[in-house]
């Protein structure tokens, strides 16, 4: 049980590590989001995110919050397989998921695409 927390250590929150995240991060649009993600040298192989929904997309504060518990909801049942291809590289990664869509999305949709993004980032890795 104890394998499917999300907790402090798990968060992207340093404002100096986001902004190196964009100036040297790599990135790809897997529609609703864009994903920069970033390799570190460090000695904990882990994996770090951040979460982004703009308020030119939604405009409202409670549709955005909405969305970013739906995909850390998301995130948490499906990154297993993440941690485990991080761990062994030694380092490590950090990720930021930006929202594009204009509109509000079902948990089932959005954790579908939640599964196609964290695929295709682990190919890319």
């Amino acid at each position: 049980m104890s394998n499917y927390t999300f907790g402090k250590s798990q968060r992207l929150k340093s404002k100096q590590q986001i902004d190196q995240l964009f100036v040297e991060g790599n990135s790809f649009i897997e529609f609703p989001f864009k994903v920069v993600w970033r390799w570190v040298e460090d000695t904990d192989s882990s994996v770090q995110i951040a979460l982004s929904v703009p308020k030119k997309k939604l405009t409202k504060a409670v549709h955005r919050n909405q969305i970013k518990r739906l995909i850390r909801e998301s995130y948490r049942q499906k990154n297993q397989r993440l941690k485990s291809k991080v761990s062994e590289k030694l380092k490590q990664l950090h990720i930021m998921f930006i929202f594009l869509d204009t509109q509000l999305w079902h948990f089932q949709e959005l954790d579908n695409k939640i599964s196609v993004t964290l695929e295709r980032l682990q190919k890319v890795i």
